[in-house]
């Protein structure tokens, strides 16, 4: 599997969410995925990749179904 590296800057942090800046798009994720000492005006590298589901998440199609019931189909912020 191939992964994608990009690089985000640490625009804010409050309330436990952290705003990051990545090609100049906000997108707001838990403050606690930062890596230690890492606080606003921080660059950091983001790197992700598809894994396989993990053993914990085998019933997957379930939990898309629930998460779906209620989704109104309209735009999501990050």
């Amino acid at each position: 599997m191939t992964s994608r590296i990009s690089r985000a800057f640490v625009d804010q942090v409050e309330a436990g969410v952290a705003t990051l800046l990545i090609d100049g798009t906000p997108a707001k994720v838990p403050a606690s995925l930062l890596p230690e000492g890492v606080g606003e005006g921080a660059w950091i590298e983001l790197s992700v990749c598809a894994i396989p589901t993990p053993p914990e998440a085998a019933d997957s199609e379930a939990l898309r179904r629930r998460l779906s019931s209620s989704d109104d189909g309209g735009d999501f912020k990050l």
